[in-house]
């Protein structure tokens, strides 16, 4: 009769298992596709504004020359214009691997799924998560493996976009200047400061950087500026 339990329970453990790798599988073959689609799309005006607004900020927290690792890399221009002695960046979207080799001779890209990193035998200076959490099936997973990349001086920055830009995104799309986004995981910076506590990270400063996330002349500039300590702001940073 114990056998017998046991191995009921052993069964129900590997329907049960089997069922979460069905599930992340899935959630991430259509995220996989989406981005190898996008990466045939010419990026829209407001795409393009918005990334060179997110350089000139991660510019001002990392240095050139450093060693850098980005995951979630896409074509790779955050981590270009860091001027890295070492850049890797890591996708699991092909399509988008390719253009970024294609552009960045001078860095280094994996095509891999962050959530089983391998193949990597470095450790890094910094390590870039951008827009990226909200993406993620299982963020605490990601942070963990990280871990096998950093040294004890190692800086992870982390940029995701607050809940508040879901209406701005959805507007974006009906006016046609912004691309389709696929279903999000709105995190507030409370919830990632206990993801990364349970991963085993310090979180060393954490600010808000971004209130309009596209030029538009003198009012963009002025609300980035002056509204940065307002609490308005909804591109999150965790240093």
């Amino acid at each position: 009769m114990k056998l017998r339990q046991n191995i009921k329970k052993n069964t129900g453990y590997l329907e049960t298992m089997s069922y979460q790798l069905n599930e992340k599988n899935s959630y991430c073959d259509k995220r996989k596709s989406y981005w190898n689609k996008r990466a045939a799309i010419k990026n829209k005006r407001t795409a393009v504004e918005y990334r060179q607004i997110l350089q000139k900020v991660y510019q001002q927290i990392i240095p050139k020359g450093k060693k850098i690792l980005e995951i979630g890399c896409s074509e790779g221009d955050l981590l270009a214009s860091l001027a890295p002695s070492k850049g890797l960046g890591v996708d699991f979207s092909p399509a988008m691997i390719e253009k970024a080799q294609e552009k960045y001779l001078h860095l280094s890209f994996l095509c891999q799924d962050v959530h089983e990193l391998s193949k990597i035998e470095d450790r890094f200076d910094y390590i870039v998560i951008s827009d990226l959490i909200n993406e993620l099936y299982d963020v605490q997973t990601v942070l963990e493996e990280l871990s096998n990349y950093c040294t004890p001086d190692t800086r992870i920055i982390i940029n995701f976009q607050s809940h508040l830009w879901s209406s701005v995104i959805k507007f974006g799309r009906k006016l046609g200047v912004s691309h389709k986004q696929l279903l999000q995981n709105w995190f507030t910076l409370s919830d990632l400061d206990k993801i990364l506590y349970l991963s085993g990270y310090e979180k060393i400063k954490s600010t808000t950087e971004i209130v309009i996330p596209y030029r538009i002349p003198f009012i963009s500039s002025l609300f980035n500026k002056y509204l940065s300590h307002k609490g308005t702001k909804t591109q999150r940073y965790v240093i």
